[in-house]
């Protein structure tokens, strides 16, 4: 998450934080959605607590850890629920599956990538750790004024925040993306061949032209970038 995020570590783990600065009328606030934010990495944390309050769009507790995330899930209702992949993954999907409010994957990812995120079936949007104030902020904001309690496949495809999941381009043909995936999955040329029902020879051509297109200079390079795609990190 960029430095203008990063807040100054005043809140307690387990406690709702109250907004700072000049304080919205008690019956504005009272009609403000509650918020969790549950996200290990502390500057993060507090970063996200800082844009919450300040922009005013939530009351917020905060859990440093899938233990204290549980036990205030269970106490209180939150309309929104910030979580980092990490603790998504220790709280386990089951917990996270009926309950009604929209959840926020917090991640260092800077695109979806390809494989899936603990959580992600039942996440509203995915919030890079790398994207800017503003981006972040015109997300949260999103989110907390939804009129739906959680993430509704038939209600919620046209929403802005369903864009963040939406899969990067890469300046390759659909067989070179293919094989490019394949090669960030650690499957070498003959089996990809296999798969796709091509020759060894044209596999080879394809990496060629893949390592052309995305300035690759060899084969580690290429590995290298496709691993850092699958996992949603730019090439370089």
């Amino acid at each position: 998450m960029t430095a203008a995020l990063i807040g100054s570590p005043g809140e307690a783990a387990g406690q709702a934080v109250p907004m700072s600065g000049m304080q919205a009328p008690a019956d504005a606030s009272a009609r403000l959605p509650e918020a969790l934010v549950a996200v290990g990495r502390v500057l993060v944390r507090h970063g996200l607590v800082r844009v919450l309050e300040q922009e005013r769009l939530a009351r917020v507790s905060v859990a440093a850890d899938a233990g204290q995330a549980r036990s205030l899930l269970q106490r209180h209702r939150f309309g929104i629920l910030l979580v980092d992949a990490a603790l998504a993954s220790e709280l386990g999907e089951a917990a996270l599956q009926g309950r009604h409010h929209r959840i926020v994957l917090v991640t260092p990812r800077e695109h979806a990538g390809e494989t899936p995120l603990p959580g992600s079936a039942q996440a509203c949007a995915m919030l890079s750790e790398a994207q800017d104030e503003s981006a972040t902020i015109e997300l949260l904001r999103t989110v907390a004024r939804c009129a739906e309690p959680g993430y509704r496949q038939e209600s919620c495809c046209r929403c802005a925040a369903r864009e963040t999941w939406r899969q990067q381009e890469l300046p390759l043909s659909p067989r070179e993306r293919e094989i490019f995936l394949r090669i960030g999955a650690g499957i070498g040329p003959r089996q990809i061949a296999e798969e796709l029902g091509l020759s060894v020879k044209t596999v080879e051509s394809h990496r060629e032209k893949i390592k052309h297109k995305l300035g690759l200079g060899d084969g580690d390079a290429l590995r290298a970038a496709a691993l850092r795609w699958r996992e949603g990190y730019r090439l370089a």
